[in-house]
């Protein structure tokens, strides 16, 4: 094995000597021209300036390569799969950075999508790669069985929040009465807890 010391092209020679049929002689002599290219830049993909190799989030990531790229490098973003309801800005070598959002109409939540870095120099690559796993819920948290405004003659009312959290993933949710002052004995609630999913309770109004 022959390990050159410096980045560059080296031609070696292999010559070997042959006996014919006759008692003559035949030197052979072929040549290879080996070339070293410098190593490429290590790929390294960073979220909000921290090196990540997977990460779950709630609708949108900026994904940002290196900044440090040395002359002749460039850096290309790509992946391999479809999903018609993701949206992705600055794909393929277009731009250091890939944002990667959640499209209106994506409802399947907690799924896993991984994106790779590579850094080329024309001879040589890096290559990162990260697991961005979307929970599928948008950062403000609806109450969903109720519209704003609305009016119901019940002393009993049941109020649900939107689902969030992948189902490996608990969360805490609470209510909060802003008028409770409104009334002689404040609303009291049931049923709030902890569970896999948004939790849901039933607020008990006295007058």
């Amino acid at each position: 094995m022959i390990t050159p010391a410096t980045v560059g092209c080296y031609t070696f020679t292999l010559t070997g000597t042959c006996i014919d049929d006759d008692g003559g002689t035949i030197v052979l002599s072929p040549t290879v021209e080996v070339c070293v290219q410098p190593q490429a830049t290590q790929a390294d993909i960073t979220v909000d300036g921290i090196s990540e190799s997977e990460i779950t989030i709630c609708h949108s990531v900026v994904l940002s390569g290196n900044d440090n790229l040395q002359s002749g490098e460039i850096g290309c973003w790509y992946y391999d799969f479809q999903d018609q309801f993701i949206e992705i800005t600055g794909e393929n070598c277009v731009s250091n950075d890939l944002t990667v959002s959640l499209g209106d109409l994506y409802f399947e939540d907690c799924k896993e999508f991984t994106f790779y870095y590579e850094i080329s120099n024309g001879g040589c690559t890096s290559t990162d790669e990260i697991t961005v796993t979307f929970i599928g819920q948008d950062e403000s948290v609806a109450i969903e069985s109720h519209s704003d405004g609305s009016s119901y003659c019940t002393n009993s009312l049941y109020m649900n929040g939107s689902n969030i959290g992948c189902q490996s993933t608990t969360s805490d949710f609470s209510f909060t009465v802003l008028n409770a002052g409104d009334f002689a004995t404040p609303p009291t609630n049931s049923g709030l807890g902890i569970s896999t999913y948004a939790t849901s309770t039933t607020f008990t109004f006295y007058e």
